[in-house]
């Protein structure tokens, strides 16, 4: 089976919502990427992924077409494949995204998806005028669907006072900062907060009873337990403390975001700064590893821009030009001497 039929199967199992017909052909594309030798993994083209819609003419990815076709389980598939959850950052030609859509087409459970996949807030989604999710949800005109929505960003910590490049927040903002109080004070959060804590508390405890089990030598199936869950609690304690948090993951995104499009004001660079003053005391380094590997990332982008084909004259004249250039001058061995006058 080539890609393309493979691709095409792909798109019908999603039309479909047959999961099991899905599996199926991912774990055949896996297997014989594996044993291809004519491809590279991972080395193909993204637009193998990809089908061109006529109507709308622009290409439409798997993650997007599973949301356009309303099927849920299909996204979250989608979302466990390392080589699609990526698409939900990306717009197409016709500036369609799939988190974008599924808030346009009110679906809300494809958006709970998105909310919970972990890598949700590591980019930034944002549309050519810098809208972003939660100005998408302040244009919804049902007033309970908006906050249930709303109510997802909020829970994933989403940063619900973004602006856009006119400087404009999402509409219904002070809707959204109520719910934001209210959620702060539920016992939800509050159950959240406790667990994070909990982590600390457990790890410790371990430890410091270790030593007396030791002492009085208990069984040996108690100690083996206790080693057990040192082992366990310590590094998840370790890693929740050393993890970002969904704010800096945001911000940091925000931060590439507007390097990239060269929206970056003193105004946000202060506000980065100083939010990673106050969560990390070491700002600088990270402030330049950021601005380093964005500015990287726009020169590869121009590099690929400007790699256009010159018209064939432009191209000839200037060949001519350099191997004119190259060229040593040849200095004439005869010497040119003025005609001798006649003497009469």
């Amino acid at each position: 089976m080539s890609n393309k039929s493979a691709t095409q199967n792909i798109f019908a199992a999603i039309k479909s919502g047959n999961i099991a017909t899905l599996k199926s052909l991912y774990n055949t594309l896996h297997k014989n990427a594996k044993t291809s030798t004519s491809k590279p993994i991972g080395k193909a083209s993204h637009l193998d992924n990809l089908f061109f819609d006529t109507t709308r003419k622009a290409h439409i990815s798997k993650l997007l077409y599973a949301v356009l076709c309303k099927q849920e389980a299909a996204v979250r598939f989608l979302l466990n494949q390392n080589s699609d959850y990526y698409d939900m950052y990306s717009f197409n030609e016709a500036q369609e995204n799939p988190v974008i859509k599924a808030i346009e087409t009110q679906q809300l459970n494809i958006f709970k998806a998105f909310t919970q996949h972990r890598a949700f807030l590591k980019q930034s989604i944002k549309d050519e005028q810098g809208n972003s999710i939660i100005h998408y949800i302040g244009r919804i005109q049902n007033k309970a669907l908006r906050q249930q929505f709303a109510q997802c960003l909020i829970e994933a910590e989403f940063n619900i006072q973004l602006k856009n490049y006119s400087g404009k927040r999402a509409n219904h903002i002070k809707e959204f900062e109520m719910l934001e109080k209210t959620y702060h004070r539920s016992l939800k959060y509050l159950l959240k907060q406790c667990r994070e804590v909990a982590y600390y508390f457990f790890a410790f405890a371990s430890a410091l009873m270790l030593p007396l089990y030791a002492i009085y030598n208990p069984a040996f199936a108690i100690s083996y337990i206790m080693i057990e869950i040192i082992a366990v609690a310590i590094p998840t304690a370790w890693m929740k403390k050393n993890s970002s948090t969904p704010q800096r993951i945001q911000m940091e995104a925000e931060f590439i975001h507007d390097i990239e499009n060269n929206k970056l004001t003193k105004e946000k660079i202060k506000k980065f700064v100083c939010y990673n003053d106050k969560e990390q005391k070491i700002f600088t380094k990270k402030i330049e590893n950021l601005y380093e590997r964005a500015m990287q990332e726009r020169k590869i982008s121009k590099q690929k821009q400007s790699k256009t084909n010159k018209p064939i004259l432009i191209q000839f004249k200037q060949k001519s030009t350099a191997n004119m250039k190259n060229k040593p001058i040849i200095q004439s061995t005869t010497s040119i001497q003025p005609k001798r006058k006649c003497a009469r």
